[in-house]
């Protein structure tokens, strides 16, 4: 029984890493074209520095919640996670992360929202 439980939890981990790596695949390939990235930005009426950043910062959260998903499903153990969290909260650290957490955390469930502000947010708001 056990090991079914973590065969869904890995199939899970899985799938959620895929759809990200998906939406990264696609990003960055609009992010290292600079003809695509200027038709892009210019036809969303977006600012190109300001939506590479808020794509880097999206990218940088989203590998934060993998290894949430994975710790939370049981993939990797508290001591390996309580590295990833030191990582975690320097990821956060950065102003264009925090920036864009803000605006894109309503899309997360209230688990991660409840580990990004009392795990890594309070921490590195205070240290930066």
């Amino acid at each position: 029984m056990e090991q079914v439980q973590h065969q869904i939890a890995n199939s899970y981990s899985q799938a959620q890493s895929n759809i990200i790596d998906g939406h990264r695949e696609l990003f960055l390939g609009i992010l290292n074209n600079p003809s695509l990235l200027e038709n892009f930005t210019k036809a969303n009426d977006l600012d190109a520095n300001t939506w590479q950043l808020e794509k880097i910062a999206e990218f940088l959260i989203n590998q934060v919640l993998i290894g949430y998903l994975n710790f939370s499903t049981g993939i990797i153990s508290q001591s390996h996670f309580e590295g990833f969290k030191r990582d975690a909260r320097n990821v956060f650290a950065y102003e264009s992360v925090r920036k864009h957490w803000q605006r894109v955390k309503i899309v997360h469930s209230d688990n991660f929202r409840r580990f990004v502000e009392t795990e890594l947010l309070c921490d590195s708001v205070k240290s930066a």
